[in-house]
């Protein structure tokens, strides 16, 4: 998991007025976390221009790529992307 999709989830939780600790422990606890480096950086900027994606969307599709690695996700934006199984 990106490192950015800490940032997302704590955002989300504080903007509904709830605790974010028990959810990020969670994540944290089951998920290898990877850092945003460089390379995972520049090719968010590629990944976003082709697929037309936010840039946090982005960043995560980039990480998964860059690690080669499928993208296991809720999220329909990656419907139509290669190398994506949506949950």
């Amino acid at each position: 998991m990106p490192s950015i999709c800490l940032t997302e989830i704590r955002s989300r939780y504080l903007r509904d007025q709830k605790d974010p600790t028990t959810r990020i422990d969670f994540m944290v606890k089951r998920s290898f976390i990877i850092s945003i480096d460089k390379e995972i950086a520049i090719l968010a900027a590629d990944v976003k221009q082709k697929y037309r994606l936010h840039i946090v969307d982005a960043i995560v599709y980039a990480t998964a790529r860059r690690k080669k690695l499928n993208l296991i996700i809720g999220d329909q934006h990656f419907k139509d992307l290669p190398d994506v199984e949506i949950i």
